[in-house]
């Protein structure tokens, strides 16, 4: 059998992990070449890194691929959300790189609490410190020179999609997926914002140029040719879904995220983001109503023991936890509440703590799906991400959502989905998913929601 020719190539400046790989026409991927993404350096709230060491990791990785790269072959770029760095007018970095992590505009979101309903009107956003906007103006806050040359314009502004773009000759410039998660972008004229700019102290000339989805053309010294680039989260749904709207993606990561496309961009729902899929030329922008997890994976990653077994009677009763990592997320937006357990650490062992992070992960991914499938049952739930591979979780998720979950089989779902955006309309098969049905196995876990529900709620006071 002759092997699959390839259609594509994908490359994902992810958080935890940067990887490059060819598809075939079938979807199917041919070649993987990955690396782990360069350490992050975190003191309290400030959580930051290198850009230049982000972007030499992903050229590295298309060298490693290029004796089987076509002249001329598609690729597509997909990227981490709000990771920034700010550059001076001949192109040297002023700041590290900040990444989402970066929690240092807490306080300001905090004092500035009644600008959130404005906020989440223009961008479809809380108002967070995960966001480079709020970040912006807490720099300035402690800084007055950077404050200055914010609102003058003295410095560019540079997510780690317009780096490379820059790197390979293009003109520095983003995708709306991307700017949108910036909280400096308007989702609906899909256009930087003046009145955030001016909340913030920016300069409209800091920002780089937003172009559409498919609006690259960026040839490579490889000899492929970035045509497209999309938003991490917006990628992966478009490798399994296509953005369909009876579809619930369920993204479970470095972070978690359950999306929910929508058809009308003005929907908003309290204490969710409203996000841009996709917005390609000459047709209508694609969107998404997204509860966010914040941080889940390297949360339980810190207390992983093996694999727990699904039981059908709860083994501990009065456990309860938090898995977001990076502070409580949708619908309640609390940065200070993270990794969170209703007993003391010191009298719970690792086997017992990581099924309660895993059990805290289905009743978050359950409070959120209640909310965004309240006025519309979504035909389809599709599981991904690297926790979806724990036994635990997806016929966990079956058993607690009362509705059968598709775990991806395909591996590298963000990555397709890049590559899959680079192809002109082509759209290859859906990858092949494993079927899970609600089952006796986690039984339990319906009435134990509901204890943890109130356990919440007394946290939350």
């Amino acid at each position: 059998m002759m092997p699959e020719p390839v259609l594509a190539l994908g490359l994902d400046l992810g958080s935890t992990r940067i990887k490059a790989g060819l598809f075939a026409s079938d979807g199917s991927l041919i070649r993987l070449a990955s690396c782990d993404s360069p350490p992050l350096r975190r003191a309290g709230a400030i959580c930051e890194g290198d850009a230049q060491d982000h972007i030499d990791a992903a050229l590295g990785l298309l060298e490693t691929l290029a004796d089987e790269i076509d002249e001329g072959l598609a690729a597509g770029l997909s990227c981490q959300r709000s990771s920034f760095v700010l550059q001076d007018h001949a192109g040297r970095a002023v700041t590290p790189m900040i990444s989402w992590q970066d929690t240092r505009a807490a306080d300001w979101c905090r004092r500035n609490a009644n600008f959130e309903p404005e906020f989440h009107r223009l961008t479809g956003l809380m108002l967070s410190a995960h966001y480079v906007g709020p970040k912006l103006a807490a720099m300035g806050e402690a800084d007055t020179g950077m404050a200055a040359a914010l609102r003058r314009g003295e410095v560019r502004l540079r997510t780690l999609d317009t780096l490379l773009i820059e790197r390979w000759g293009g003109t520095p410039s983003t995708d709306p997926s991307m700017a949108a998660r910036t909280g400096l972008f308007d989702i609906e004229r899909l256009a930087w914002s003046k009145t955030l700019c001016t909340k913030f102290g920016v300069d409209l000339d800091c920002l780089p140029q937003v172009r559409p989805s498919d609006g690259l053309d960026c040839p490579t010294a490889q000899g492929a040719v970035f045509r497209s680039s999309l938003a991490d989260q917006s990628a992966g749904l478009v490798g399994f879904t296509g953005a369909d709207t009876n579809t619930l993606l369920i993204n479970l990561g470095t972070g978690g995220f359950v999306l929910r496309p929508i058809d009308e961009p003005s929907s908003r729902l309290r204490g969710y983001l409203t996000g841009i899929l996709r917005a390609d030329r000459g047709t209508p922008p694609l969107y998404a109503l997204e509860g966010a997890i914040s941080g889940c994976g390297p949360a339980i990653d810190r207390y992983r023991s093996g694999s727990p077994v699904l039981e059908r009677q709860d083994p501990a009763q009065d456990l309860f936890a938090i898995p977001d990592g990076a502070g409580l997320g949708s619908p309640h937006w609390r940065p200070e509440i993270g990794v969170t357990f209703s007993r003391p650490e010191s009298s719970i062992d690792r086997e017992a703590a990581h099924r309660a992070l895993l059990e805290g992960l289905l009743f978050r991914v359950r409070e959120i799906y209640d909310d965004l499938t309240s006025s519309d049952r979504a035909e389809h739930i599709a599981l991904a991400g690297g926790l979806s591979a724990e036994p635990f979780v997806a016929q966990g998720l079956a058993t607690l959502l009362g509705q059968a979950v598709e775990r991806i089989d395909a591996t590298e779902v963000t990555l397709r989905g890049a590559a899959i955006a680079a192809c002109d309309g082509i759209r290859p098969a859906t990858p092949a998913a494993t079927r899970y049905e609600p089952d006796d196995a986690g039984a339990y876990l319906k009435g134990k929601y509901s204890r943890w529900r109130d356990w919440l709620a007394t946290l939350l006071g």
